[in-house]
């Protein structure tokens, strides 16, 4: 999969190379437009909100992330390159047995192909004598030195000791026996019992290894016990865990009459840069076509706004003896000096064209269909059939239809204009209740302290 998705990336790549190789520019941004222009020239259906410079981003971060997944391939592939095998290395001993799916191939009697998935299960390796015996020396070897843990010598102990159940790197089991429990229990706890002077006592480790077992002895001189801060804690948590029955942990605030202040460690890390860089294009263009959507609702609102105000216009400048056209560039002349004021409106904007195009040499039946076309609205579309018919038939009835759109115009204008109201005051609902919080707290609070106190 992998490779195909390398094989297309590569294909377009070298098509934007070679379509970009005759313009001046980076060779990829010549590409993308030529494809651009011959995507616009020969009408292939692309959305409107796309636009030339998202389908460079675009492609770029598909490029980026294809070259990722490339070399994730490339080093798996490298890896595992060696397809026939023999043998399968068996793990070490106490690290359990492995299960591996290989795919077996082999031919029958007749001659026939075959292959099958079989799941191999590998056992540990079975230790020899000369093995368990180098492994009891080093287990004896280490707990000579972890079993002091921060004491300094076994002659003077008086911190707990480290009585391991395991040993890093050595596949054995240890139980611990003291011969004095209350002194020094069997997980290297000193007890409260130990005299000013000291105790000598012996602990001893059974160290397991498969189905053989040797004998440790330690013998430690153990003093009342002198903590340092971390296991002062540890030993208050240990004491509120084993007497405390709340459902709650109460970690200790004072320490030395001190006060100690706890806080949560988070170390939260992310894996999923590969998958960010494959996802990041599709959701910046989700991103886009989120925003060319709301740009376009908008549009559409302020062209039903501005409808009523054009038939209001046309209306009247029909009525003063002006022709339809020298109306039309008139309403198109007042909207360019009403522009360098204030915000681009689409309907002007369209009259404006049509305008230009009629004094191109565009029929002004054409330049009135274009009007409805690309507005889009079933309003301007109307207007546009009205203003046709105005052609064909002249001016006879021409101002009562006009003011009878013009009517309806108003009407419509005004239920958008009470449904947008609702939606503000809809917005306007979440504010008002934490306004309302606020309020509720502010006189509920001095209340509650005034009852308490």
């Amino acid at each position: 999969m992998i490779w195909m998705v390398l094989t297309v990336t590569l294909a377009v790549s070298a098509a934007i190379c070679l379509l970009g190789m005759k313009e001046n520019g980076p060779w990829y941004r010549r590409g993308i437009h030529r494809i651009w222009k011959e995507s616009q020239r020969k009408g292939w259906p692309l959305p409107a909100w796309l636009e030339e410079s998202m389908v460079l981003r675009t492609w770029l971060l598909i490029v980026a992330g294809t070259a990722v997944l490339a070399v994730f391939q490339l080093a798996g592939y490298c890896l595992s390159k060696d397809d026939e095998m023999t043998r399968i290395k068996r793990p070490a001993y106490g690290e359990g047995s492995l299960q591996e799916e290989l795919e077996m191939e082999w031919r029958e009697k007749n001659g026939t192909l075959r292959q099958e998935q079989i799941l191999v299960e590998v056992g540990e390796k079975k230790l020899t004598d000369e093995e368990k015996d180098t492994i009891f020396h080093e287990a004896k070897e280490k707990i000579g030195t972890v079993i002091l843990g921060n004491n300094e010598s076994a002659d003077y102990v008086d911190k707990p000791l480290v009585l391991p159940e395991k040993l890093e790197g050595l596949p054995v089991l240890i139980n611990w026996y003291s011969s004095d429990p209350e002194c020094v229990d069997w997980e290297g706890n000193l007890g409260e019992s130990i005299p000013e002077e000291g105790k000598l006592l012996c602990l001893t480790a059974y160290i397991k290894l498969e189905e053989e077992e040797e004998m440790y002895f330690q013998y430690v001189r153990v003093f009342p016990l002198n903590l340092d801060a971390p296991d002062m804690v540890q030993r208050m948590i240990r004491d509120e865990n084993e007497n405390s029955e709340s459902g709650w942990l109460t970690l200790p605030s004072i320490l030395e009459n001190q006060k100690v202040t706890w806080k949560k460690n988070d170390q939260s890390t992310g894996y999923a840069v590969m998958l960010l860089v494959m996802m990041c294009p599709f959701l910046l263009l989700a991103k886009d076509k989120q925003e060319a959507e709301e740009k376009k609702k908008l549009q559409r609102q302020q062209m039903m706004q501005d409808y009523p105000e054009i038939l209001s216009k046309l209306t009247l400048l029909l009525s003063t003896g002006m022709n339809l056209r020298k109306a039309m560039e008139r309403i198109g002349n007042d909207y360019e000096t009403y522009k360098k004021k204030s915000e681009c409106r689409k309907a002007y904007e369209v009259i404006v064209d049509i305008c230009t195009e009629m004094d191109t040499g565009v029929s002004e039946r054409e330049a009135y269909e274009r009007l409805g076309e690309r507005c889009g609205l079933l309003q301007y579309k109307t207007l546009s059939a009205l203003l046709i018919q105005h052609l064909q038939k002249g001016s006879k009835g021409m101002e009562h239809m006009l003011e009878e759109e013009t009517r309806k115009a108003q009407k419509t204008r005004q239920q958008q204009a009470r449904i947008l109201g609702e939606q503000a005051s809809t917005k306007l609902l979440v504010p008002m209740i934490l306004m309302l919080l606020v309020v509720f707290v502010i006189l509920m609070v001095p209340a509650w302290l005034t009852f308490t106190l």
